[in-house]
């Protein structure tokens, strides 16, 4: 794929597009992964999710740039690395906190037990993928699930980056796994059997499409859909403050 810099519609870079063997590939690793990845002690998952937070923070004005690359974000208002690294972090404090709850029941006795999903497919938005990942990788990674993350090819940056840090900050082999693409890589990840929930951020029209997909192995989905938030500019409006709000909403 031709990506190209917002700034110039130039050609940046050639992206790769992963194709069903591919998805495969990931689906396996993820699944051969999790296991183990859940067998961790809680606090060393944290010690990982929390190194790959610092890790963001660190190489934020490299991460801006990036996300100026993937989408056109200036990188003066645009920090994603911080944000993704807040995410992150928050779900680290959780590794140790997923507990589950006794409940006294005569004649037995009841109780309730947490379990990760096992693998989750992530689909990240392309306005700020890197984001997208603290978001969603977050949350299951540090639930114990494994994850096979889905990057746009307009804005692939940004996401490849966040699971290279991941590496360096000691995720296991296979916990975290990325296939670049569009429609077709996107519905063979969301349709695979191997995937046990997906996250997705992008249109309804697309959620539609992903959802008939999952349906045929009833996977799970959680949606968070666009086409929510218009910018409504009344003739008396200052437009000095117009522009500054959509700018930054």
């Amino acid at each position: 794929y031709d990506h190209r810099y917002a700034a110039t519609g130039n050609v940046q870079a050639q992206v790769g597009m992963a194709g069903g063997d591919d998805v495969d590939a990931a689906v396996s690793a993820a699944r051969d992964a999790q296991p183990r990845w859940a067998a961790l002690p809680p606090l060393k998952r944290a010690t990982v999710l929390f190194c790959l937070a610092d890790l963001l923070e660190r190489h934020g004005p490299e991460e801006a740039e990036l996300a100026a690359l993937d989408n056109g974000t200036p990188v003066s208002i645009m920090n994603p690395g911080f944000y993704a690294a807040a995410w992150v972090r928050y779900y680290a404090g959780w590794c140790d906190k997923l507990d589950g709850e006794m409940m006294s029941a005569e004649p037995g006795l009841s109780y309730v037990r947490l379990e990760p999903y096992g693998v989750v497919a992530v689909i990240p938005p392309w306005n700020g993928s890197m984001m997208g990942m603290g978001q969603k990788c977050g949350p299951a990674l540090a639930a114990g699930n494994t994850v096979v993350a889905k990057p746009p090819e307009v804005s692939p940056f940004g996401m490849v980056r966040f699971a290279e840090l991941a590496v360096e900050a000691g995720l296991p082999e296979g916990v975290l796994n990325v296939v670049v693409g569009g429609a077709t890589t996107g519905a063979a990840l969301v349709g695979h059997p191997g995937v046990d929930k997906i996250s997705f951020t992008g249109g309804g029209a697309t959620a539609r499409t992903l959802m008939e997909n999952a349906a045929a192995n009833l996977t799970p989905m959680a949606l968070e859909l666009g086409g929510k938030s218009p910018n409504i500019v009344f003739p008396d409006a200052d437009l000095d403050t117009v522009a500054m709000s959509a700018r930054f909403g």
